[in-house]
């Protein structure tokens, strides 16, 4: 049996409040108040997507198949400045609106606002209630929203100030599962938008609330790859292109990825990071006298399209970056605490085990086009919601010569 090590209290409520100790609460919610349905299709559907780069992505193919069955639907979406990149010239939404306050950037908030069930009271209060009677500014953006006459208003990140600014845009709002505050919406999902109970896709998740909450049907689908940016394809002059950039909680320690490159040092390379780091200098430093293996730092992620296109094969970690360059070229991604079945990279078909060890230790792969392979480990406490733990035992089971195996099967299959 596994041993179950020590988790941060954070993480802690979160599965708590997560578990079926509560489930009565939801039952309670239900029959008082059960999700009502839209009748009809809406002329006018405003989308919520103001929040990771990741999570746009993985909602561009639902628009794209929306817009394909509904061609008259007005599909207007709030991004934020962060993930505003993702949507630009993406042609099946008619209104593209950019909603990103400082405070409303869940990774920069101070701690006071990151204490379980507190701190998301607090951020309503002070980022939502005040700024609405306060602020002339915030409160023009949501009565110019509501004089849009939106048919229906879509919450696709599960906040609590979005569920009410909704029910003040549209009669009619759709979202997840919010704890003891469900009821604020007119339809609700059973569970969290993420959740220990995800099996599929974000994407797919997305579309599952749309056909359920408004009788929406995906009959006619796009599976074309990439979902927006058509380019042409590239001739092969790298043989991988490693993405080191992603979140702390999510990264091997610095000697670790050393370890990987030079098991893959006989390969023509391309690394780079989010950002010049002092972590990215002393692995430049330390693999200067290697001709094969470039350096190098891109101003923004569609920068790096052209390099992607150009070689063979990725390898990255779980996070935005790999959602939208895995659109490009087949994959090798690294999976700490996130949650595999939601977040895998989708090419629109199922994942099978490829291997398996002991430890719970696992290779999946995509049946797509790129047959993306995700490396990760089983474990009783993902997802953990980006909270974390001091011993990491999810990446600590996955060693250097299991990912550069990995890469040189997948090279060797193409």
């Amino acid at each position: 049996m596994e041993r179950r090590h020590k988790i941060p209290l954070k993480l802690r409520l979160i599965r708590f409040k997560n578990s079926d100790f509560f489930s009565f609460i939801d039952k309670v919610i239900n029959s008082v108040k059960p999700p009502k349905k839209f009748q009809g299709v809406p002329n006018k559907i405003l989308f919520f997507r103001n929040d990771r780069i990741g999570d746009a992505v993985c909602t561009l193919p639902v628009l794209r198949d929306l817009k394909l069955n509904y061609p008259k639907l007005q599909i207007h979406l709030i991004c934020s400045g962060k993930n505003k990149f993702v949507f630009d010239n993406f042609s099946y939404i008619d209104k593209l609106i950019v909603f990103s306050p400082a405070n409303w950037d869940e990774e920069n908030l101070s701690s006071i606002y990151k204490i379980p069930i507190i701190g998301k009271f607090l951020q309503f209060v002070f980022h939502f209630l005040l700024p609405y009677f306060n602020d002339t500014e915030f409160k023009k953006f949501v009565t110019d929203l509501k004089n849009e006459n939106y048919g229906a208003v879509i919450d696709l990140i599960g906040r609590r100030r979005i569920a009410i600014m909704g029910r003040m845009i549209s009669n009619f709002t759709a979202g997840s599962r919010l704890f003891m505050l469900s009821w604020i919406y007119s339809y609700y999902m059973k569970t969290n938008w993420v959740s220990p109970h995800d099996n599929d896709f974000m994407s797919r998740k997305i579309e599952n609330l749309l056909e359920d909450s408004m009788g929406l049907k995906f009959e006619k689908r796009n599976q074309e790859l990439p979902y927006t940016w058509r380019e042409t394809s590239e001739a092969k002059q790298t043989d991988i292109i490693i993405h080191l950039g992603t979140g702390t909680i999510r990264k091997f320690e610095p000697a670790k990825e050393i370890e990987i490159i030079e098991a893959l040092s006989n390969y023509k390379m391309i690394i780079t990071d989010g950002y010049e780091s002092e972590i990215f200098k002393m692995q430049r430093e330390h693999f200067r006298n290697y001709p094969n293996i470039e350096f190098k730092i891109y101003n923004t992620l569609t920068d790096i399209v052209p390099d992607v296109k150009k070689s063979r094969l990725m390898l990255s970690y779980d996070g935005g970056q790999t959602h939208l360059l895995a659109q490009y070229i087949p994959a090798v991604v690294i999976f700490g605490p996130g949650a595999v079945d939601l977040w895998k990279p989708y090419e629109f078909k199922e994942y099978n085990i490829i291997k398996q060890w002991d430890n719970n230790l696992r290779i999946i792969q995509s049946a797509g086009e790129y047959g993306h392979q995700v490396v990760y480990k089983k474990i009783w406490c993902s997802p953990c919601f980006d909270v974390g733990c001091e011993e990491r035992p999810c990446l600590g089971a996955i060693t250097p010569a299991i990912i550069a195996q990995t890469v040189k099967n997948k090279l060797s299959s193409e």
